[in-house]
């Protein structure tokens, strides 16, 4: 029997997914977490889909109205009920499409809660809960202290009215009142048949299927070891193989059905300004990626090109690239927002390093992209990337030559040894300027700032610099030197009349490593190619809708001011 088919990227009313085709009897309907634990879990969640459908179980992974790839904002809905309308859909979905009425829920954390709402009403054969969210106030007390043990107390905003933003994502005041209701305990039993995977020290987990096991439901609760390092910050988390695979053998293997493979109709989400389109290229079609086509496009006017940030998949921390390119195509400009190896839905790639990020080879991925997007008749794109993504952004550029324009926001790295240890700070500069600012001394006290960190990077920041100088006054510095190599890349981009835009948020630590290499605001480059520009936010990440409104004018803007050349237009028209 052949038990697993290919997998398709799906639309339904306004959802998102990926729908792995496989022959077996019983269908699988995966339902994801919220938030960073969403980003953090992606990866598993598709390693997840992949065995289960290897098993034989046509299995569905989604996204919610508002959130990742889906239309909509999750600020505008109540939390709970949409995602359980989500599930209910997602379900009718399935089974329509491959003609079986048996269905297991898979969920994790808050998608396990929903599992739990919506098993009885969808009749599920059987209900797998990883780590739920047993209480809805519990949840929101974890979260918020989270948020200020990692970020500090400012990354908890208060939205319009009764809303509340953490770390980037919001709830709407309906969700805050829905989650302060949940409450599992008090429900029946999603189905006759239950795997709760629990944390270390989650006892409410336990109870849970003490309660369920009462009623006559088959309740068998397993120890879910992994679980910490899989909602760690998505660029580290680490896949729970161990639990994964505890979850595919508690599933077992689906009964032979067979039957064609089911025709699907390829994603297509549309509004009136965009329309959205799931993109398969390089090796063996596995870089995958999503084409917003702006509906009235700006003539000659680049696609942009859209990479990951971290190990975040391609829709962004808190739908930030997302975000980007449906505003861009409001503004008549085209993107496609990639997954390069190892992220997202990209698998990991033959002979590519573990490490997904500051990775060279990855430039391949985006080489492809280049190379699909010509095949749409979008000639000479944009690359554009923050951090991680600037750097492969100016990796690409460098053996690219179809480029157009380069766009490179909080760049920290040029280049990249594996001896190197990457942690964002703020530029020297700023820290000086906030030793006259009584609130940082309040901080101090309350022991909110990483002082020896700071010190730390200051000093070495200070000796590079100071080395990197004495080199270049006895004429040290070899042609071969990471400072030479960049020198030549720019000159190469000016040759070439690339486009280029190098952004900063206020105070980002990156600006100390362009300063060293291209001079103050990149003045030592300085050219008609080139612009420098201050983004009035200060947070790196661009968390806060606040700093991503003052993100997507400054990309906006260059991507207008970068209609090709003529050399570049007429080989086009070619």
């Amino acid at each position: 029997m052949e038990l697993s088919g290919p997998v398709h990227a799906v639309a339904f009313d306004t959802c998102f997914g990926m729908f792995h085709d496989a022959s077996g009897d019983t269908a699988i309907v995966l339902l994801a977490p919220f938030g960073v634990e969403g980003l953090a879990a992606h990866k598993s969640l598709r390693l997840l889909g992949e065995d289960c459908a290897r098993r034989g179980f046509p299995t569905l992974r989604f996204d919610c109205p508002g959130t990742a790839n889906a239309l909509g904002d999750e600020a505008d809905v109540d939390l709970i009920a949409s995602r359980s309308a989500a599930a209910e859909q997602a379900v009718a979905w399935i089974r329509q499409q491959t003609g079986l009425s048996k269905v297991v829920l898979v969920g994790l954390r808050l998608g396990a809660s929903i599992a739990a709402l919506v098993g009885p009403a969808v009749q599920a054969e059987r209900v797998v809960l990883m780590a739920p969210v047993v209480s809805g106030k519990r949840y929101l007390r974890e979260l918020k202290s989270l948020v200020q043990l990692t970020k500090g107390a400012e990354a908890l905003v208060a939205g319009d009215g009764a809303d509340q933003e953490f770390d980037g994502f919001r709830f709407s005041e309906n969700s805050l009142a829905s989650l302060k209701a949940l409450n599992l305990a008090t429900l029946p039993a999603p189905a006759s048949d239950v795997l709760i995977l629990a944390p270390e020290g989650q006892p409410a987990m336990a109870n849970l299927g003490d309660t369920w096991r009462a009623g006559g439901t088959r309740v068998t609760l397993n120890p879910f070891e992994g679980f910490a390092a899989l909602i760690a910050d998505p660029t580290v988390a680490e896949p729970p193989r161990t639990d994964l695979t505890q979850v595919a053998g508690w599933l077992g293997v689906a009964a032979p059905l067979p039957r064609p493979a089911a025709a699907v109709t390829p994603a297509r989400l549309e509004t009136e300004s965009f329309i959205e389109t799931a993109a398969a290229f390089g090796p063996e079609n596995q870089v995958f990626g999503l084409f917003c086509q702006a509906r009235r496009p700006q003539p000659n006017v680049p696609a942009v090109i859209l990479l990951n940030t971290g190990a975040n998949p391609h829709y962004g921390w808190a739908r930030q690239s997302v975000e980007v390119a449906r505003q861009l195509a409001a503004s008549g400009i085209s993107s496609l927002r990639i997954d390069t190896s190892g992220i997202g839905e990209t698998p990991d790639l033959p002979g590519r390093p573990n490490r997904v990020v500051y990775v060279p080879t990855s430039s391949a991925d985006v080489v492809a992209a280049v190379d699909w997007l010509e095949g749409q008749g979008h000639h000479h794109p944009m690359v554009a990337g923050t951090c991680s993504g600037a750097y492969l952004a100016f990796q690409t550029a460098l053996i690219e030559p179809r480029l157009s324009a380069l766009a490179m926001i909080n760049l920290q790295k040029f280049f990249w040894d594996d001896s190197q240890r990457l942690t964002i700070y703020s530029s020297t500069e700023h820290y000086l300027s906030q030793l006259w600012q009584p609130a940082l001394w309040s901080r101090l006290l309350r022991g909110e700032v990483d002082t020896s960190g700071i010190l730390r990077t200051i000093g070495q920041r200070l000796s590079r610099t100071l080395r990197f100088r004495l080199q270049r006054v006895v004429g040290s510095v070899g042609e071969d030197s990471e400072h030479a190599r960049i020198l030549r890349g720019f000159a190469d981009f000016r040759q070439r009349n690339l486009k280029i835009l190098i952004g900063y948020t206020i105070g980002d630590g990156g600006i100390d490593e362009m300063t060293l290499h291209l001079g103050r605001n990149a003045s030592h480059v300085a050219g008609p190619n080139l612009r420098f520009t201050q983004i009035e936010a200060f947070d790196h990440n661009f968390t806060s809708p606040r700093d991503r409104a003052a993100l997507i004018p400054v990309l906006r803007d260059f991507a207008l001011e970068c209609a090709p050349p003529k050399a570049f237009a007429a080989t086009a028209a070619e």
